[in-house]
């Protein structure tokens, strides 16, 4: 049985932007399956269908902006990592992503291909760290509930010896 590829889903609402990502990126499609969407709105009912482990959206798009899509799946998804790339880049604006949000890499456009592949690798790393943390504290709850029950129902026995 195969491992399913990451998803990886790119808004821009240029479209000259997103096939220049889509030919710089080709040599990934053997490892990732990547989406390409002009609107934040498309964005967020392609990540409702089914999930995606990272989104790279732009910033400045009209109607749904990079900022709202990256607050909608903070709430909705909170599993998706966020990559914000923007031409428009000001501190201003850098520091409300921020502190508002769980943007996992800030880059300005035009982004070397490299580093955009660091950064979403990076976030996949850290993506498979966090389900693997999330998995290890499931598995652990029932046996330190046995365990805190043993010991309750240990010193309830020593209470009701006490107690005659």
């Amino acid at each position: 049985m195969s491992v399913p590829k990451p998803r990886i889903l790119f808004v821009d609402d240029e479209p000259h932007h997103l096939s220049a990502v889509r030919r710089a990126l080709r040599k990934m499609r053997a490892r990732w399956e990547m989406v390409f969407v002009t609107s934040g709105e498309v964005a967020l009912t392609a990540c409702r269908e089914t999930p995606f482990q990272v989104v790279v959206t732009d910033l400045k798009m009209p109607g749904m902006n990079g900022l709202e899509v990256v607050r909608a799946l903070n709430k909705e998804m909170r599993q998706t990592r966020c990559i914000m790339l923007t031409g428009t880049a000001d501190l201003q604006t850098a520091t409300e992503l921020i502190n508002t949000t769980s943007i996992y890499r800030f880059y300005t456009k035009p982004c070397h291909p490299e580093t955009l592949i660091e950064g979403i690798e990076a976030s996949l790393r850290t993506a498979s760290q966090s389900e693997e943390s999330e998995d290890c504290v499931e598995s652990a709850v029932p046996r330190i509930s046995k365990i805190v029950m043993d010991e309750n129902s240990g010193v309830d026995r020593g209470i009701r010896r006490a107690a005659l």
